[in-house]
């Protein structure tokens, strides 16, 4: 087999043909192109100038030259003839030089994003011309031979595809599992009935007594008796010892303050808690920023949460997610998005109840008591404690909480091999791609990038280098483990988009996790940017549909995407403090826009910078330094940065010299 080392000016010609150059553009549609989807059908080009446009037929490939750097490049396929815009690069590879699904598959690969971004041109807004797209260089055998390699890739991609259909499908029927194994508890099905048990009937007699105490000690006010529960309204047949009741049996029950008792006026940098929705929708009580002070803590006493209070979210796609209050949590109030349920523990355990409340049953039960379309919310507690609960004697709640936790874990032991096996796929897919063209007979052993002068491996292709050694994959992967953790704990933030990540993701490198895992940043008119890691990160959790990503006037915003569910997996690759620290992070930064996590990321930067390098630190040379970054920085006046550098005090956000010095991209 006869392999050769080529730039791609060798295999390709510039087709720039116009179509007014070439009989006009009538009956011809329009085209554009898509870094998930490559070349497809658009509405938005301008139809009066399509005499302009460029025409594209069977194997060509456009790109537009500012978006190529995120894998938007696609090959026309089909035997079409159309339109795309001027803007456009638009080629060919030259007959029997290279075959075009190959080129397609390099160009879209890393090491073909790593060669585009290192001969794109400019700096702000990097763009790859024609001519520094002949720069790439790649090594292939001969056509004939690429025949047989595309044949090849194609029966091994059906091959995994199939096998990933399957994987998914699998992790559904688990999905499915857990929700069919809620419901057999909330029916009885799941552990058998012990007649020594106590009737569950004596339980309300218990409950009964208990609240009258409560109510003669003022420490419960009365309320409106529940209406006695119809054999109709009964959806489902329960054991001979369970019994039926109402929510509003079983505990107290508060919905948050509404109107303006809370407010951001309000609030303090220290005091007593806001607990908010996310502290339900994560089941985590350290989650939120908001405080309130000791006066107006007891003027909305009533809305007080103890230690084993439980706390529903009350509105929006996330709405009945429960999540109880631990020991030792802070002492707070609940916001207007939360309801708080206390408990009679006499007849029924937090443990079994946030189980049942969990079901598919109970879930049902709750969306049918919302009103709203777009964002149901719960709103009228008179309807929700009238929904009908099946209730188990305790000791029986006890097993089969037990049972449950051994069943469930047993599904996260399921789900875990499931997603291994899904990850070994992929990796055994790209292996494939990466080893399709690279030349069997050399016997040389794969050159270390790290061992390398850089400018030998900035030519040297993926098809014979390796783009990536091991612990370099395995960095990026933790990287990218964090990054899906920042953009997952941010959904909920309206003010979160792409400045706002990149520098959450600069900060929790050197504030959080201060691990060596590749970084590379560089300054950018926004601040630090690591841009070799952060454009092959959206091309490949884009590609994923992990996230989609779109553009809301001059901000990237993020939102769940197809294969979210898949992006929620830490791995533990970072501990329990590390994780805390991140949050932190994304919460002190919560009701800020871009320009505040800008402005400290920066400050953060040039602080460090001077550490490392051993120069006198003072507000004023921060400043300097500030403004000296980049000419965009003058925007932000002094008064603010120095607020922000007493910020980053209050908060002990204080360097110390961990990680690399921040520079200047160097110039081509």
């Amino acid at each position: 087999m006869s392999w050769r080392k080529v730039k791609l000016g060798e295999l390709v010609d510039n087709f720039s043909v116009r179509a007014k150059d070439v009989g006009g553009a009538e009956g011809l549609e329009f085209f554009g192109v898509s870094n998930e989807d490559g070349i497809i059908k658009t509405k938005y080009a301008a139809e009066e100038k399509a005499e302009d446009y460029k025409i594209i037929e069977k194997d060509c490939f456009a790109y537009n030259p500012y978006r190529v750097n995120v894998g938007s490049i696609g090959l026309v396929k089909e035997d079409i003839k159309g339109l795309i815009s001027p803007a456009y690069v638009v080629f060919k590879p030259k007959p029997k030089s290279i075959k075009a699904e190959l080129l397609l598959k390099f160009l879209k690969s890393s090491e073909g994003l790593r060669q585009i971004i290192f001969y794109a041109r400019g700096t702000v807004r990097q763009a790859l011309r024609f001519e520094d797209l002949c720069n790439i260089e790649l090594s292939l055998p001969d056509y004939d031979e690429q025949e047989k390699i595309f044949k090849k890739l194609n029966f091994v991609k059906i091959e995994s595809d199939v096998l990933s259909t399957e994987l998914i499908h699998q992790l559904t029927l688990v999905k499915k599992l857990r929700q069919q194994l809620l419901q057999d508890a909330v029916q009885g099905k799941l552990v058998k009935q012990n007649q020594k048990d106590e009737p569950a009937n004596e339980l309300l007699e218990k409950i009964k007594a208990e609240k009258e105490k409560l109510i003669k000690d003022k420490k419960l006010k009365k309320e409106k008796e529940l209406p006695p529960i119809k054999a109709e309204e009964i959806p489902f047949e329960i054991p001979e010892n369970w019994i039926w009741c109402r929510l509003g049996d079983l505990g107290s029950f508060r919905r948050g303050p509404f109107g303006s008792a809370l407010t951001v006026g309000i609030f303090v940098k220290e005091g007593y808690k806001v607990y908010e929705q996310r502290n339900a929708i994560y089941d985590n009580h350290t989650l939120g920023n908001y405080f309130v002070t000791k006066e107006k803590f007891q003027e909305l006493k009533a809305f007080s949460v103890f230690p084993k209070d439980l706390i529903v979210s009350c509105s929006g796609a996330t709405l009945g997610r429960i999540a109880e209050i631990p020991e030792g949590a802070r002492e707070g109030i609940i916001n207007q998005a939360l309801m708080r349920i206390t408990l009679f523990n006499a007849a029924i355990i937090n443990s079994f109840f946030i189980k049942i409340f969990r079901s598919p049953y109970f879930q049902k039960n709750i969306l049918g008591q919302a009103w709203g379309t777009a964002i149901p919310n719960m709103v009228g507690l008179v309807e929700i404690k009238k929904i009908l609960i099946p209730l188990p004697p305790l000791s029986e709640q006890h097993r089969i909480v037990q049972k449950i936790e051994q069943l469930m874990q047993t599904c996260n032991e399921l789900e875990e091999s499931i997603k291994q096996s899904a990850e070994q796929n992929e990796k055994l897919l790209q292996q494939v791609l990466r080893e399709a063209l690279k030349p069997k007979e050399e016997n040389e052993q794969p050159l270390s990038i790290a061992a390398e002068p850089k400018e030998t491996y900035k030519k040297e292709s993926i098809i014979k280098i390796p783009a990536l050694q091991e612990k370099e994959e395995k960095h990026f992967v933790k990287r990218k483990v964090l990054a899906t953790y920042i953009i997952n704990q941010s959904l909920d933030d309206s003010k979160f988009g792409d400045v706002k990540f990149e520098k959450l993701l600069h900060l929790s490198d050197y504030i959080a996790i201060k691990r060596n895992l590749g970084q590379n940043y560089y300054q950018k008119a926004a601040g630090p940017y690591d841009n070799g890691f952060t454009i092959q990160y959206f091309n490949q959790v884009l590609k994923d549909k992990w996230f989609n990503r779109s553009k809301i006037g001059n901000k990237f915003v993020f939102s769940v995407g197809q294969n979210h569910s898949k992006s929620k997996n830490t791995y533990n690759f970072f501990s329990e403090d590390e994780l805390k620290r991140v949050n932190e992070l994304i919460n002190y930064f919560k009701k800020y826009d871009y320009e505040q996590p800008e402005i400290i990321s920066t400050l953060y930067a040039v602080w460090n910078n001077r550490i490392i390098i051993q120069q006198k630190i003072t507000d004023d040379n921060l400043i300097n330094d500030f403004y000296s970054w980049d000419e965009k920085k003058n925007k932000y006046d002094k008064n603010r940065l120095e607020k922000a550098i007493q910020w980053m005090r209050d908060k002990n956000l204080i360097p110390d010299g961990w990680g690399k010095l921040i520079e200047k991209p160097k110039k081509k």
